[in-house]
Formats: C-alpha cells, structure tokens, sequence
C-alpha cells in the first residue's frame, strides 16, 4: 500500500538511462509505461508462459492470443451479456447477444447513418447512393432495389422475382412482367423494364419509340417529332407504299427523308437530275437516317406529277 489520506502514493520505475518508464501515479490514479526515447509495452502471459496479451507501443498495436492459444475480445452490455466479440479461433466478429440485437452502423459527416447491417432484421441498408435517395436491402432471400424483391434462390410467386429458377437458368423478373422459360441454359433474359433512378436502360422498345405516318400527293409534307428535351436517339424514314394515278414514266417521282435536326437541314445525299436540283439546294435528297443527339426530327416526304408516296418516320431514344 503506497500512500495514505491526503497523501497520494506514486510508484516509479527507472530504466538505465534514468529515464521513468513505468509510473504508477496514486492523484492521477493512472499508470504510465514508457518514456521519451524508450517505448513501452505491456504484456500478460497463459500459465504456459505465451504471450498472449501484448500493447505493442512502438507498433501502436494490441494483440491478443498466442499459438496454441486463440485470443478474443470480448464486451458485455449492462446485463452482463456478450454483445461484442472478436472470435479469435473462428476469424469472425459477432455482435449482439440473445435479448440483445447487434447492428453495425455507419455514418456520415453529418453524423447520419449512410449504411448499416441490421442484426435484428438481417437487412443491409445503404442510404443515398444516388440522387434520387433511393435505398438497397438485402436480407437472406431477396434483393430489393427501388421497392421491387428479387429471389436469389429460384422461388417465385406473390412479389418475388426469380434470379435463377429451378434449372440454374438466370432469370430477372421486374414489375408484373414475368419472363420464365428460358430455352438455353446460360441465357440472360429480362422480363418488364429495366430503369436506373427512373429513366428506362431497357425493356421492351415501344416504350421508347415515336413514329409519324407521312403522305405526299403532288406536293411535299413534313411531319415533326419533338421529345421535349435533348436525347440521343437513332431516326429513319421508310417508304411503305406507292400509286402512280397515271401512266408511271420519267415524270413521276417520289422520295422521303429527315430533313432537318433541330431546326438545321441536314446533309446531302443524293442531288441533280430532273427533280433533286443542284447540290446544297434544299430540293436535294437529305440524309434518310441520323444517329446521335437530337431533340426535334423533321421527316419530309414529296411527290412529283401524279405520284402518291406512304411513308413511315421512327425515332428510337433513350
């Protein structure tokens, strides 16, 4: 016993150089081991003599357990319960105990939790990974992404979406949209609509798609598409059908095209003759395709002296 009432008992170790490296401080109720230019360290060992807890300064580490002699680490809630531990035999951390649920969190700078493992559910939550807030779970069974579940053990029916069914064949179901029966095993096949935040990457095309029906008699007629927004989209026109009302010669002619993106007349293709005028006139054959990125596709279709023309404009986007 070192030290007494109103006189605090310290305890000093020196090393060679005269240097404390182990304080036991009685006001401070503190102990200090190591000193400037002689680090510390702490060690306890098994009745076998192992070194099997070990504050390594120099390392700025704590081991735990020897050979022959698995550490663990181990923390108890205020029922005396083991909510924490670091399983050293088995490689694994647990957490939690029964009566206790363990969860893993972890938060932003904002001190808001951006992702956790929920023990008591056995959900995985990971919050705001993309603009529009959205969240991922995953439990034992299913993989939810923007509300929809997702089997990853071949069951089906009610809300779940198969992943792979009962042959080992991949199959992702979304929506009500069911897609079961792949003919080749191996084959990737997605049923319903394929969206990242809310805009479509795929899916069944008529989602995506704007035709306009064109008809020229004796004339020229243009019909327009405008997707509100700019997009990249791929656009062409094709002639369905034709009536020559007379005699069909050299007079007769008719030709269909995308005339202008975004307000700019597109390229030349064809020009001269009797009826395509010099080239650069507005008269010349234009592009009958465009890829790339638009908003408004003008498509034109033209008829010369008795020569009916049926046409059909498509535009493809994303």
């Amino acid at each position: 016993t070192i030290g007494s009432n109103g006189n605090e008992g310290d305890l000093y170790v020196k090393d060679g150089a005269g240097r404390n490296v182990f304080t036991v401080d009685g006001n401070g109720a503190a102990v200090t081991i190591g000193s400037n230019g002689n680090e510390g360290d702490l060690y306890v060992k098994d009745g076998a003599g192992r070194t099997v807890f070990n504050f390594d300064s120099n390392a700025a580490a704590l081991y735990v357990g020897a050979n022959g002699n698995e550490g663990d680490l181990q923390i108890r809630d205020g029922s005396g319960r083991t909510v924490f531990n670091f399983n050293g035999d088995n490689a694994a951390l647990y957490l939690g105990a029964s009566g206790n649920a363990g969860d893993l969190v972890v938060q932003d700078s904002a001190g808001s939790e951006s992702a956790k493992i929920q023990g008591n559910t056995g959900k995985f939550f990971i919050k705001r990974i993309d603009p529009y807030g959205d969240t991922l779970d995953i439990d034992a069974r299913f993989l939810r992404i923007h509300g929809y579940d997702l089997s990853l053990d071949g069951r089906s029916g009610g809300n779940k979406r198969a992943l792979v069914d009962s042959n080992n064949r991949l199959v992702i179901n979304w929506a009500n949209d069911y897609a079961y029966g792949v003919e080749t095993p191996g084959d990737f096949k997605v049923g319903g609509t394929l969206r990242v935040g809310n805009r479509i990457i795929a899916g069944n095309p008529a989602r995506y798609v704007v035709t306009r029906w064109l008809y020229a008699d004796n004339g020229t007629v243009t019909q327009e598409v405008n997707l509100g927004s700019t997009r990249r989209v791929f656009a062409f026109v094709s002639i369905v059908g034709m009536d020559p009302r007379h005699d069909f010669d050299q007079g007769d002619c008719f030709a269909v095209d995308i005339f202008q993106i975004d307000g700019r007349t597109t390229g030349t293709w064809i020009f001269g003759g009797a009826h395509f005028g010099s080239s650069g006139s507005n008269s010349n054959f234009k592009t009958p395709v465009y890829q790339g990125s638009a908003q408004r596709i003008l498509f034109r279709a033209r008829s010369w002296q008795d020569a009916s023309v049926f046409a059909l404009g498509i535009v493809f986007y994303e």
